[in-house]
């Protein structure tokens, strides 16, 4: 099998194609017909991809500050690859890797890899699995688990791009975004958090109703200045499975819920990206053309005692749950 070839799932109202290379997502048709995802045209972007255009990222999502971590007495360097940081898994994270089909339906696929010991410098060996399915029709499901046999950082997430009026249709500031958080953490000049978790209310980053992703992006606003956009993570309310994040597409026809089990959701508006060939789509794509909801660990999370960690220790197993919900009313 060819793991850049992409494998379909589909239902009566999704279609999802995912390759074994790196688990990127490349195409989602919902039921009115649209394909609401951003991707490469071809293999040869997806090999040497650093916009994270729609991969698994591990072993740790978001920045890792100067790629440096003590675990157990014990200091790691880590390659830095993103503003003096270590970023989404580093120089050959996750999605540079070639995964394993271990079981497939029509409805589901299961993706397996051991990442060795060293992998990126860091300890232990980790073998994850990644089931992706479709369940319920209208929902794109993702169960990440991974075990280990010495401790090490496991933070893992999905990175796909999405624009829910379809992947070539531009700038996605008119969307609607909703965001079950009330606080965020603020990041220093190198992007990665000052440490501080702050109160959304009365900031751009009130997204606990409704509103325009572009009213936030042009407030001007010290934070959203510094990443040209929203680049931060939010803790979501509750555990376990639940709502974290709700998007309405400009013209109300497609809605899309992300559910997970994660402590929070980085939301990207895709102020990095650039791609002007080589994509899916005949334009290219450009800065804000697509969103991101990446449910994931704390970023830098074993660089600040008061953040929840991401260590994953041997004889325990990390089990994730990252769900999208779409509706398409009135297809």
């Amino acid at each position: 099998m060819d793991p850049h070839q992409a494998i379909e799932l589909s239902s009566s109202a999704l279609r999802a194609s995912i390759t074994p290379w790196g688990g990127y997502l490349t195409r989602l048709r919902v039921a009115n017909g649209r394909d609401v995802v951003l991707a490469h045209r071809d293999e040869a972007g997806r090999k040497f991809d650093e916009q994270h255009l729609g991969c698994l990222v591990g072993r740790s999502a978001g920045r890792i500050r100067g790629g440096m971590f003590e675990l157990d007495g014990w200091h790691h360097q880590l390659p830095c690859n993103g503003t003096d940081a270590h970023l989404h898994g580093g120089l050959t994270g996750f999605g540079a890797c070639e995964w394993t089909p271990v079981n497939q339906t029509a409805s589901m696929l299961e993706l397996e890899l051991v990442s060795p010991a060293g992998h990126e410098n860091h300890p232990g060996t980790l073998e994850v699995r990644a089931r992706f399915s479709i369940v319920e029709e209208t929902r794109l499901r993702l169960e990440l688990t991974a075990v280990t046999d010495r401790a090490t950082l496991c933070n893992l997430t999905w990175h796909p791009y999405f624009n829910l009026a379809g992947h070539q249709a531009g700038h996605v500031g008119t969307h609607h975004v909703s965001i079950e958080a009330d606080h965020y953490l603020p990041l220093a000049r190198d992007h990665c958090p000052t440490g501080d978790v702050l109160e959304v209310a009365d900031t751009p980053f009130d997204l606990r109703s409704p509103v325009r992703m572009q009213t936030g992006m042009v407030s001007g606003h010290p934070q959203i200045v510094l990443a040209e956009g929203y680049d931060h993570f939010f803790p979501i309310r509750g555990e376990g499975l639940r709502r974290a994040a709700r998007v309405v597409a400009p013209d109300g026809r497609v809605a899309m819920e992300l559910h997970t089990d994660q402590p929070g959701v980085q939301f990207y508006t895709g102020n990095s990206l650039h791609l002007p060939e080589g994509a899916k789509a005949e334009r290219g794509y450009r800065r804000h053309d697509g969103f991101c909801l990446e449910a994931q660990g704390y970023p830098d999370a074993p660089n600040h005692r008061a953040f929840p960690d991401s260590d994953l220790r041997p004889r325990t197993t990390y089990r994730r749950v990252i769900e999208y919900r779409f509706e398409t009313p009135g297809r």
